[in-house]
């Protein structure tokens, strides 16, 4: 599903690609900006797909490398628009079968910083010294670093990445969800969280808790 963010005038679309459907290596994620929201320019690579290491082979029983999507954008407090996704391993990236989720800096002429990661899966033994990228702190822009630090610190906006990792480090302090966390703000303050398959919840304190999620009937979709 493609991820939209508007900074200034300039919508930006994020989008997987893949050669066959969502979870077959290998796998790429790609930018396309406007000018209009109507007009789109020719997509560009922000995260190319993954290659291992010299050394690192592939797991028993994955087919390859892709990536997954459950945010895209983040403008920090001091207006740093960073790019993300999570690289996995095919066909199934949740869990034992994450690397971890990856961060780049949008600059205002349409480039693109280096890539990092920010966050490794909690279930498996990956970290610099066993991944292509190096972690975010190793950055020499102390602004970026902050940028990241600030993302990391929002428990609501990193409830988002819950079900690819499912954190055993008690990193989330979500414990009951399901997929694809969105969620707006009511006219009364309160949050309302929503997930894949008609889930709903609702919090009272501005994001630090929620209730148990429950299956809403009036929210139809395609899962059960």
């Amino acid at each position: 599903m493609p991820q939209t963010c508007v900074t200034g005038i300039t919508p930006l679309s994020q989008y997987l690609s893949n050669p066959v459907d969502e979870h077959i290596a290998p796998g790429q994620t790609l930018i396309t900006t406007s000018g209009d929201g109507r007009n789109w320019r020719k997509p560009v690579v922000v995260f190319p797909p993954y290659s291992p290491p010299p050394g690192i082979k592939l797991p028993d029983g994955y087919s390859g490398y892709m990536m997954h999507q459950r945010m895209g954008f983040y403008v920090s407090p001091k207006g740093r628009l960073l790019i993300l996704a999570f690289y996995g391993h095919a066909e199934d990236p949740f869990q034992e079968g994450g690397i971890g989720r990856v961060v780049r800096e949008a600059y205002r002429d349409s480039t693109y910083g280096p890539i990092y990661f920010i966050r490794y899966s909690s279930h498996a033994d990956w970290n610099e010294t066993n991944t292509s990228f190096p972690f975010y702190t190793t950055s020499d822009d102390d602004g970026f670093v902050e940028a990241c630090q600030s993302l990391l610190a929002d428990k609501l906006i990193t409830a988002q990445w819950w079900d690819e990792d499912r954190g055993l480090d008690g990193f989330y302090w979500i414990k009951k969800a399901g997929s694809a966390l969105s969620w707006y703000t009511r006219q009364d303050g309160n949050i309302v969280a929503l997930w894949k398959r008609s889930r709903c919840a609702l919090s009272f304190d501005g994001g630090k808790t929620f209730s148990d999620p429950v299956r809403v009937p009036t929210l139809h979709n395609g899962g059960r």
